[in-house]
């Protein structure tokens, strides 16, 4: 304990000058456990002014001296988030993922404004800013669920932003919200207008559980025809992923196994994996094109090798709907 009663902003000045040094927290520390309870923003207000300082270095120390203060603090008010989400744009990578994993823990119930505002960050103009905005978002939503469902829907209004990369991002951010609807949502935007955002749809369904969902399933199997090699290759991968084997339509076993054809080798490959997953046993047909494309001498090795693999796993009686028995 200091030995000194004052609440003033310079005497949180005077002990906090050390904080670009490597002992930052110790005299943090002291502030905190010094000042009375109605000088704790004072001591907010000094930390807030190193966050605007110049050294990089400083702003991300600053940072985590607020967090250690935030888990030794037995008061259950919230230490001011909106200085840290102004971070998720600084020029320095280090910082901004600072911000994010620290706003997981600023942010709590109650506090849609500032869930509002870091969702904003996802229309900024610079990518790596929309990537931290997306990942406090995430951080975020995992304090409770009304915290989550605001985020979504805070996302999902960036979908009718004219910039794809905007789209992108916040389709990439819904897939890691999960729940309250996203699966629809992310369908709908596998046919968006711009490769990357369908590219990223179809990321993002592989991680939202909806396996065995016609409605994806047809939707995804779709852009196995898309113009775009990248976007064809993401579409068998969730395929893979998302259907099941003997609940496959037809139509998209047919669409797998001309992908074995395809112009992009990444494509082929992808395909001759999703048939290995997806495939009836049975089927003769399919089982041949894969043969062929692994005894090919001008097909990519790579290829070559997955089929192989495809033939083997379609071969293996261990195996029910794609997976392996437990013994």
């Amino acid at each position: 304990m200091l030995p000194f009663r004052a609440t003033s902003l310079e005497v949180c000045e005077q002990i906090l000058a050390p904080l670009g040094g490597p002992r930052g927290f110790l005299p943090a520390r002291a502030v905190s456990q010094a000042l009375h309870k109605a000088a704790s923003g004072l001591l907010d207000q000094s930390l807030e002014m190193r966050l605007c300082h110049a050294d990089w270095a400083l702003r991300l120390r600053t940072l985590r001296v607020i967090l250690k203060l935030l888990g030794k603090s037995s008061s259950k008010v919230p230490r001011p988030a909106f200085p840290v989400i102004a971070l998720l744009e600084d020029d320095d990578g280090r910082v901004r993922e600072e911000a994010a994993n620290a706003l997981g823990k600023l942010v709590r119930e109650g506090c849609e404004d500032a869930v509002e505002a870091i969702a904003c960050r996802l229309a900024h103009a610079d990518m790596f800013v929309r990537t931290a905005a997306a990942g406090a978002l995430v951080a975020v939503a995992g304090n409770s669920a009304s915290l989550r469902r605001f985020a979504t829907q805070a996302v999902q209004k960036q979908l009718q932003h004219s910039a794809a990369g905007v789209r992108a991002t916040a389709v990439g951010a819904l897939g890691k919200l999960k729940g309250f609807g996203v699966d629809m949502t992310l369908i709908e935007c596998v046919n968006d207008v711009d490769a990357s955002v369908r590219h990223a749809s179809l990321r993002a369904l592989q991680t939202v559980g909806c396996k065995g969902q016609g409605s994806a399933v047809g939707a995804v199997a779709a852009r196995l025809g898309d113009v775009e090699a990248a976007v064809r290759q993401a579409a068998a991968s969730t395929l893979a992923l998302i259907a099941d084997r003997g609940e496959v339509p037809g139509n998209v076993l047919r669409l797998l196994t001309l992908g074995l054809e395809d112009d992009a080798w990444t494509v082929r490959k992808a395909c001759a994996e999703a048939l290995g997953k997806l495939a009836p046993r049975s089927d003769l047909g399919i089982l041949s094109c894969l043969q062929a494309c692994s005894t090919s001498d001008e097909e990519h090795s790579l290829v070559k090798r997955s089929a192989s693999e495809a033939l083997a796993r379609l071969s293996d009686s261990s195996e029910v709907g794609g997976e392996r028995k437990k013994k």
